[in-house]
């Protein structure tokens, strides 16, 4: 036997509705347990999304694949926009930003960079990438304002935009 909570009447186990009011005798437990056991997955789950998320937002290889591109294809737009560098130089001061920066193994510069950057993701410390001839060349900024996931920032440095207004 268990008890109508309507009119507390007793009635069979086997029913579903009570016989003397009509109150449905379900019972609202179950749901309520699927539901709970569901809104705890979905806790325990969702830390694991957002990092891998996050992870992809905050992760500098975009960048990295545009200054890349920028270099092989000699678009200086491209290259400038991955990197911050300005805009306004003349024909003859872009080339020479990207003869320079060319002027080395392009798949090692890239692998350097991303090292670099990645150590500095991790470590939460701006650091430099140097060309091959050892000058560096961007520098590698950790974003202070995010909070619980750092941002890299790559930026062409202002010591190699004076050498190249320098050789105008």
């Amino acid at each position: 036997m268990k008890v109508c909570q309507t009119c507390q009447a007793g009635v069979k186990r086997s029913e579903k509705v009570c016989p003397y009011c009509s109150a449905s005798l379900k019972s609202w437990k179950r749901p309520t347990y699927w539901g709970i056991g569901i809104a705890i997955i979905v806790l325990l789950l969702s830390p694991i999304f957002i990092h891998v998320y996050m992870d992809k937002v905050t992760s500098p290889t975009k960048q990295i694949d545009a200054m890349i591109n920028g270099l092989e294809r000699d678009d200086y737009p491209m290259f400038a926009e991955a990197v911050g560098a300005p805009l306004e130089l003349d024909e003859q001061a872009q080339q020479l930003v990207l003869d320079y920066m060319k002027d080395q193994s392009l798949s090692d510069f890239k692998k350097r960079t991303t090292r670099i950057t990645a150590r500095a993701k991790r470590d939460n410390k701006n650091t430099y990438v140097h060309h091959e001839d050892g000058s560096a060349i961007l520098d590698v900024k950790v974003s202070k304002y995010n909070v619980f996931y750092n941002k890299v920032e790559i930026e062409l440095r202002e010591p190699v935009i004076q050498w190249v207004a320098s050789h105008e």
